[in-house]
């Protein structure tokens, strides 16, 4: 890709886009921009008939499916087969989270996320959540994350 049309997009990026607040708590978690807050409760549920993580469903229940497994990300107690499996249920609830609250309308333009609440959740990924976090964040389109 051309140098300006990066140049261009990072700048229309930082002057049009408005930032994406995220609030966590263990029962419930909120993504706001401007007036807009969709409230998530923080879980999934995957197929477990497939060999790879299949989302069927982000903070409700799933429609029809032979068998799922409901995977709380924010828990401590949840453990996953295989191991990297939460990593990837974190990564599409963010994502899910981040495309319902922008309307979907600005989806190439990538937000800065402010998070808060970390402390309440950081036992979810035994001390490394911010670092977690942060990762996943910039997998689901963040341009940065900002944790408080």
């Amino acid at each position: 890709m051309p140098l300006g049309r990066n140049l261009f997009l990072d700048l229309l990026a930082r002057t049009t886009v408005t930032d994406v607040a995220i609030e966590l708590a263990p029962t419930e978690v909120l993504f706001r921009q401007s007036s807009r807050a969709i409230h998530l409760r923080p879980f999934v549920f995957r197929d477990v008939s497939r060999a790879r993580a299949t989302i069927l469903s982000v903070g409700g229940e799933p429609l029809a499916a032979p068998s799922y497994q409901r995977v709380e990300i924010l828990d401590a107690g949840c453990v996953t087969d295989p191991p990297g499996l939460k990593y990837d249920c974190l990564e599409a609830f963010l994502t899910f989270g981040l495309i319902q609250v922008r309307r979907r309308n600005s989806i190439l333009l990538c937000p800065l996320v402010h998070v808060r609440g970390m402390q309440q959740t950081s036992a979810a990924f035994a001390g490394y959540g911010s670092s977690i976090l942060r990762h996943a964040l910039l997998s689901a389109g963040a341009r940065e994350c900002v944790i408080h």
